[in-house]
């Protein structure tokens, strides 16, 4: 529901990945130049990363599902950062929360270090956060991107004159789909899936312990939820009631997946609930219907290929269906 232009530190970041390198040409003319890589660790459902603000340990989560880098309160607060409200607001899985906005001397993400940079704060919460700061979209996806959970890594890519060229190195067999972010200014990024006979969008969101599917689409395609609840929570000032079923199959691209343990809850409910704006449930329908979260993401090797707008993806798990075979292409190093 908003936007503003990148930061300068966050347009340049690649600058400062440790690790670039440069090999021969391959025989083909597409080179794949692995610029850096970030370790990331699963936990407790939470892809996380090491980093720091003003030079003291933050908790960071690794959060696709997230546009904008943004600060817990809560850190805030403890570090007492300096606070200016801005006349903006974030949308959440709670709904709408106003904004705060600070700038710290130095964020260090990985061995990626920035100075003087400007973060949001989201100012209400309906549960307590377990992260001090969300790696978010506009942070992850300047570049092309893996993520290979086996290895516990993020690696980012440049590719040279790979327009048609297969990037899945690792895998001749990946399935591929149409990848596109979800805004003009808004760097998350969607796909098509298909849900009980429906092409839906699907966000993949690495901040989300679970995947999920809207409440409305379950109800159209005849989808049964367990009768007990759950109350989830998220940036906004809501909980929302979340059942728990699985999805019989899910189809993306050539793969179908079987048996995806899902959470049934109003993705939209919060939002509708505290903005009233005209037009909004048209700018819903527009929105994601599934969110592919931590419990997909982690049994899958993913590469964003913002470069090509595709997404390439294995399959870890035992039930899938391969995409056709085509030549991979070898990085670069």
């Amino acid at each position: 529901m908003r936007s503003r232009s990148l930061t300068v530190q966050c347009a340049a970041w690649a600058l400062a990945l440790v690790g670039a390198a440069r090999a021969e040409e391959p025989p083909h003319t597409c080179r794949y130049v692995r610029e850096g890589t970030i370790p990331a660790q699963w936990v407790d459902e939470r892809l996380r990363m090491q980093g720091a603000i003003n030079g003291l340990p933050a908790r960071l989560i690794v959060d696709t599902g997230a546009q904008l880098l943004t600060l817990a309160r809560g850190a805030a607060e403890r570090w007492k950062l300096s606070l200016s409200h801005v006349d903006d607001t974030t949308v959440g899985a709670g709904g709408e929360s106003e904004v705060y906005r600070t700038v710290v001397r130095e964020l260090d993400l990985g061995p990626v270090t920035w100075h003087r940079v400007t973060l949001d704060v989201a100012w209400q919460s309906g549960d307590q956060p377990d992260f001090d700061l969300l790696v978010a979209a506009n942070f992850l996806f300047q570049r092309d991107v893996e993520f290979s959970p086996a290895d516990g890594r993020l690696t980012f890519f440049s590719p040279r004159d790979c327009d048609e060229a297969r990037l899945s190195y690792w895998d001749a067999d990946a399935v591929t789909v149409e990848m596109h972010p979800l805004g003009p200014s808004d760097w998350r990024q969607v796909i098509p899936v298909i849900v009980g006979g429906k092409t839906v969008r699907a966000l993949i969101d690495s901040g989300s312990p679970w995947s999920v599917v809207d409440a409305a689409l379950a109800n159209s395609i005849g989808l049964q939820a367990s009768t007990k609840t759950s109350q989830v929570g998220g940036i906004g000032t809501h909980s929302v009631a979340a059942r728990t079923t699985t999805l019989p199959a899910i189809d993306i691209g050539a793969e179908r997946i079987s048996n995806l343990p899902v959470l049934v809850q109003d993705l939209w409910g919060p939002a509708a609930a505290d903005l009233h704006q005209f037009g909004f449930s048209d700018w819903a329908r527009d929105q994601f219907q599934v969110i592919l979260g931590a419990n997909f993401i982690r049994e899958h090797r993913l590469l964003f290929a913002l470069s090509q707008r595709k997404l390439y993806l294995s399959y870890l798990g035992p039930v899938s269906t391969p995409a056709p075979a085509g030549p991979p292409v070898t990085p670069a190093d």
